[in-house]
């Protein structure tokens, strides 16, 4: 049986989303201006599932994200590919030996980012994208928060904290990353 790294299968999927993408969609401009997200109106609540069932499908996304989404994919470069919702353990891989190997795994397994920057041909991670709502000015948020840019740190990823006042611009922060 063939192993694949964690990395391999988020990396298919981005690349098979991005080429299917750029196939639709043409080739777009390296670098385009900031422009507002449109307004994305939120989902009806009928979706015509019986109430009754165990397991009812919601949406991937909050509604801040998918505006978010809609920036980030105009602000990256052609070859370069924006992946919502990825878990920290597919980014980065926990320590592999010793008595604390599964616990190190699972702090990292059960938790994820809001978006990652990928390069397409090198399947490279170039930054990490966190959109700081309310929430996190809770002590055990922002316990969460400081333990995943320390992992991100650690792994030589680059972190956006981004808040809901301020403008969503990643280009500098992607040509810092691009630079080292």
């Amino acid at each position: 049986m063939i192993e694949l790294d964690p990395l391999s299968g988020l990396l298919g999927a981005c690349v098979g989303g991005a080429l299917a993408y750029l196939r639709l969609a043409g080739r777009r401009p390296a670098v385009t201006t900031s422009t507002p997200a449109p307004v994305i109106e939120a989902p009806s609540t009928e979706t015509g599932l019986n109430s009754n069932t165990a397991h009812a499908a919601k949406p991937l996304l909050t509604a801040w994200e998918r505006r978010a989404l809609l920036v980030l994919r105009q602000q990256v470069p052609v070859g370069f590919y924006v992946c919502p919702q990825v878990r920290l353990a597919d980014l980065v891989d926990a320590p592999s030996q010793g008595a604390n190997a599964r616990h190190a795994l699972g702090k990292i397994a059960g938790k994820s980012v809001d978006f990652v920057v990928v390069e397409l041909i090198s399947g490279r991670v170039v930054l990490v994208v966190e959109l700081d709502d309310r929430t996190h000015s809770r002590p055990d948020r922002q316990a969460r928060d400081r333990f995943v840019g320390r992992v991100l740190g650690e792994a030589g990823i680059r972190l956006k904290r981004v808040l809901p006042t301020e403008n969503l611009d990643i280009r500098d922060d992607l040509q810092a990353a691009l630079a080292g």
